[in-house]
């Protein structure tokens, strides 16, 4: 029977018209049993509305795909952020 602990972070993203959220959890626990999980940190952020230009140069509400980048961004910052909190390399994530 192994010991070992494994240490497992997952980031998901999502967006939509009005918000962009990321969420991290924690998996530990030995390989070969079941392990125990935890939500880590969680961030949301709202979708630009409108722009703060005159109507005459407004630019365009942001699409979809691009507020779901922005989702991904937010997702990988987090990442790198507990990675450094918690001293784990990041590619062992």
């Amino acid at each position: 029977m192994s010991t070992t602990t494994d240490l497992s972070i997952h980031v998901f993203a999502d967006a939509n018209r009005r918000a962009m959220a990321a969420v991290a959890y924690s998996r530990v626990g030995p390989v070969d049993q079941e392990s125990i999980t935890r939500l880590l940190v969680a961030k949301t952020k709202l979708s630009q509305i409108r722009s703060l230009r005159p109507p005459s140069t407004a630019v365009p509400r942001m699409t979809i795909p691009r507020l779901k980048l922005r989702a991904a961004l937010i997702a990988a910052r987090l990442l790198h952020t507990i990675c450094e909190e918690l001293s784990v390399d990041i590619h062992s994530c």
